[in-house]
C-alpha cells in the first residue's frame, strides 16, 4: 500500500484553522510514524469530534484503522477523504487495496465505461466552478450570436456561423457537467458497518432476509424511517436495512 502518511500542510491548513486541531494533527502524525497507531488514531478522533473536516485527516485515519487490522474503519474513512477530495490518488489506491482484503471486489459490478468517464469528468471540478464555465461560455455565445445576426462584415458574419454551434454545444456540456456534479455530491451515501448486514424487502424484522451486505461496502441511502433505512446498492438493487449497521459518509 503507497505513501501511508499523507502530510499534505496546506490541505490540513485550509480545512482547518484552530491551532489546537493543527498541534493535535502534527501529534498524531508523529506517533503514526512511531507506529503508535492506536495512539495516533485517538488523537484523530479527537479532531474529528471537534467538528474538523479534512481530506488529509480523514486519509490518515484510514491508515492508521488499516495498521490496525480494521479494514471496515478504514474503507470508512477513505471513503470520506475522497468525498471531500475526490482526487486525492492515494485514498483511492489505498481503498482498493481495503476492499480486496474485504472482499469487496468480488461482489461489485463494473462500472459502464461511458458512466466511469463522466464521474470522472465531472469531479474534476466543483459544481460552482462548471456553473461559472457555463455562464462565460453563455455570454460568448450570446456575443458570437450578436455578430452573426448584426455584422455588417460578411467574414465576421461567416466566422461567427461557424463558431456559434461549437460555443452551444460547449454551453451545454458545462451545464450538464454542473447538474451531474451538484446531483453527484448531494447523494446521501453511507458504508456498512457490520461484517455482514442483513438486506430485508421491508422495514421490519418479521420481513425475510433477502441478502447480505459486507463491511465497507457503500451504498446509497434513499429513504431513513424510525430505525430503518432505504439503501440501493452497486447493482442498482434496493433493500431496506437497519440504521445502526450503517455510518453516514
Amino acid at each position: 500500500m503507497k505513501k501511508w502518511l499523507l502530510l499534505l500542510g496546506w490541505i490540513w491548513t485550509v480545512g482547518v484553522a484552530q491551532p489546537s486541531a493543527d498541534s493535535l494533527f502534527q501529534q498524531a502524525n508523529r506517533l503514526y510514524a512511531e507506529g503508535k497507531y492506536a495512539e495516533a488514531s485517538e488523537l484523530y478522533k479527537q479532531i474529528e469530534a471537534s467538528g474538523k473536516e479534512a481530506a488529509a485527516l480523514y486519509y490518515n485515519m484510514g491508515n492508521a484503522a488499516y495498521k490496525q487490522n480494521r479494514l471496515i474503519e478504514a474503507a470508512y474513512y477513505y471513503e470520506k477523504a475522497l468525498k471531500i477530495n475526490p482526487r486525492l490518488r492515494e485514498a483511492r489506491e489505498n481503498l482498493r487495496t481495503v476492499r480486496r482484503g474485504l472482499r469487496l471486489e468480488e461482489t461489485a459490478l463494473p462500472e459502464a465505461v461511458h458512466k466511469r468517464l463522466w464521474k470522472k469528468f465531472i469531479l474534476q471540478l466543483p459544481a460552482e466552478v462548471w456553473g461559472l464555465l457555463s455562464l462565460i461560455v453563455l455570454y460568448i455565445s450570446l456575443a458570437v450570436w450578436l455578430v452573426f445576426m448584426f455584422s455588417p462584415h460578411i467574414r465576421r458574419r461567416k466566422a461567427a456561423f461557424y463558431i456559434l454551434p461549437f460555443t452551444t454545444a460547449l454551453w451545454l456540456l458545462f451545464l450538464l457537467a454542473s447538474y451531474s456534479a451538484e446531483k453527484y455530491h448531494t447523494r446521501l451515501y453511507a458504508v456498512v458497518m457490520e461484517k455482514q448486514a442483513e438486506l430485508r424487502e421491508e422495514p421490519s424484522l418479521e420481513s425475510p432476509v433477502k441478502r447480505r451486505a459486507l463491511g465497507g461496502q457503500k451504498v446509497e441511502i434513499l429513504e431513513e424511517r424510525d430505525h430503518w433505512a432505504k439503501v440501493k446498492l452497486s447493482d442498482g438493487q434496493t433493500y431496506w436495512i437497519t440504521r445502526d449497521s450503517y455510518r453516514k459518509l
